[in-house]
Formats: C-alpha cells, structure tokens, sequence
C-alpha cells in the first residue's frame, strides 16, 4: 500500500484542475462530523459492486465509487455478506453512449487538431471508465477469496475513477464529455 494513502484519500480523490463545467464528483463529505453513528454502519462492497455494475448511468458509477472511497478510508467496507448468485458479466449494463462500435469503425484524427485532441482524450477517458468497471466486476466476480484480494481491485477502481474525473474535466475544458463520440467496444469483450 502506497505510505501516502490515508493523506490522498483525504485530501480529496477527484480534486482536479478548475476549468469550464468540470465533472462533479464530490469528495469526502463532513458528514461523520454530522453523524459520528455513521463510522458503526458498515457498507456491504457486494451492495456496492450491484449498484455500480448493473446500473446505466455514469454518474451512478461514480457515485457507487466515491461511496466505496469513503467506506474504504474509514474502515466501513464489509467483506462478509455474499451475493446470493453472482450474475454473469454479460449483465453489466454500460450506459447508452457512448455508442460503443468496433475499432476499425473509429476515425483517425491527428493530434495537430482540437478534434484530434477531443478524440484521444475520450479515447483516454474510455479506458478509464471501463477500467473502472473492470476492477468493480473483479471484485464482485469471485467470493470466497481473501480480504486482501477486493481491497486492491477496489482501490484500482477508486484510482481508475480518479483517472476518469480528471480526463473528463479535461474533455469538458475543451467543450467535450465522455459520450460525445464512439468509443471502441473491445475493451469489456
């Protein structure tokens, strides 16, 4: 583990450069200092890994996410409660856009241009959104396996979300978001 981890995680994941309509992603919210009952609530991560995976919105992702970063930094992830069934990976539900085509499908642009740049940056932001889902599913994919093994996939998701905020405030700098253009599909297949 990174000996900086606790000071990062509490400085804020997605703190990213200020630019026009950033991503909103709220950091660590005040609220154990509103509700200290809180710390004594344990969140089951299989409850969290359904709420990301099987949901369409990419806000609803994140937000499963920055819940997962909270509940890691303060010691409330539970590991004990299993799914009942794991579902199949053919389940996940990725959102309606982008529009996800083959790779020879995708136009090549040069990065000379604002639209070569916008192209590369969502090209960046979609290997960091399926990264993110990625790490969720191997996390939830296989009970049974140490403690140790979900706290690193989990923390992978929580980097690869920090990732995504920060290329998404980028695009958005540029007048562009995550969704605008197609994306390539082979990176979940």
């Amino acid at each position: 583990r990174d000996p900086n981890y606790r000071a990062t995680m509490q400085r804020g994941l997605y703190n990213v450069p200020p630019g026009p309509a950033p991503v909103t992603i709220v950091t660590r919210p005040d609220s154990l200092a509103q509700n200290p009952s809180s710390m004594l609530t344990k969140t089951h991560f299989h409850a969290l890994a359904e709420a990301c995976l099987f949901q369409p919105g990419i806000e609803a992702k994140l937000a499963a996410t920055q819940t997962l970063a909270d509940c890691l930094l303060d010691g409330r992830l539970d590991y004990s409660a299993r799914p009942l069934a794991v579902r199949p990976a053919t389940a996940v539900i990725f959102p309606e856009r982008p529009l996800l085509v083959e790779p020879r499908q995708l136009r090549r642009r040069s990065l000379h241009s604002a639209a070569g740049r916008i192209a590369f940056l969502h090209a960046v932001a979609h290997i960091e959104f399926t990264a993110i889902v990625l790490a969720w599913d191997m996390a939830y994919r296989f009970p049974g396996l140490p403690e140790a093994f979900y706290r690193d996939w989990l923390q992978i998701a929580v980097e690869e979300a920090r990732h995504f905020a920060a290329v998404q405030a980028r695009l958005r700098s540029l007048g562009a978001a995550y969704g605008d253009l197609p994306a390539a599909r082979g990176l979940w297949e």
